[in-house]
């Protein structure tokens, strides 16, 4: 394996990530709001904050884009979708 690790380089696959900062010249207060930006796994891209996909997700999370309920729950819940524990409305 050392001929494939350990090396950033076109032909290896690599597992890493990139962050927004970097951590070993900002304050160490701020260390801790250290986002990630791209994480590599075994040379494929596997998060891109980039991505709509993800842009998406991030403005669920933080409340600023609402999320429809699924057709599927009807059907899937027989009308009874507060029992599984979702909620009423939301999944």
């Amino acid at each position: 394996m050392e001929r494939l690790t350990g090396t950033v380089r076109p032909g290896l696959t690599a597992d890493l990530i990139v962050l927004d900062r970097d951590v070993t010249e900002c304050p160490v207060a701020d260390i801790s709001d250290t986002r990630i930006e791209l994480t590599l796994m075994g040379g494929r891209v596997v998060h891109d904050v980039h991505s709509s996909a993800v842009r998406a997700a991030v403005a669920r999370l933080d409340g600023t884009a609402a999320s429809p309920l699924p057709a599927a729950y009807a059907a899937v819940h027989g009308g009874r979708h507060g029992v599984c524990g979702h909620g009423g409305d939301r999944p």
